[in-house]
């Protein structure tokens, strides 16, 4: 799993194409690679937009990958891609998008793509159904989480330190 993975970073140099990044890529269940735009609560970007910089990504991918870059080549790896939108159910109210119009977007892009020889291919819209309040408390204990496992860290190297000095 890689979050933020860069696309075009230092192949361009618009800053507009160099901050090119996937969210998230997993690809921990071959052959089927899955690439994921997330969306937060308050996001301007309506769902339509994330569909098309999701299918942008898949398409930046997969040409990197024809073009002899080794960083990219695990691309080919893959037989079946599974892109989808994740986001709160908040978001997907926000852009009034019922999951009738959420399916129909997926269907007719799922089509054109195979129509394309663009086979094994899924895009979906998916909801989360967690609140910001919620979201924040979980953040909350897990970065609290992460502080003490870094003090607990900083203890050991300055204890293993002292031990070899």
């Amino acid at each position: 799993m890689s979050n933020q993975f860069s696309l075009l970073s230092g192949i361009f140099g618009s800053s507009t194409l160099r901050n090119v990044h996937i969210d998230l890529l997993d690809s921990s269940e071959k052959p089927c690679l899955k690439i994921i735009e997330l969306k937060a609560w308050n996001k301007q970007d309506s769902p339509i937009y994330a569909l098309l910089e999701l299918l942008r990504y898949f398409f930046s991918y997969k040409r990197l990958a024809l073009v002899d870059n080794d960083e990219y080549s695990a691309f080919n790896e893959f037989s079946t891609f599974d892109l989808f939108v994740l986001a709160p159910k908040s978001y997907y109210n926000t852009w009034d998008t019922s999951v009738e119009d959420l399916e129909r977007i997926s269907t007719i892009s799922t089509n054109v793509l195979l129509k394309n020889n663009i086979n094994d291919i899924s895009i979906s819209f998916r909801k989360l159904d967690i609140e910001r309040s919620d979201f924040k408390s979980l953040e909350w204990k897990i970065n609290d989480r992460h502080k003490r496992v870094f003090e607990s860290n900083q203890k050991f190297r300055a204890s293993y330190l002292r031990a070899v000095e």
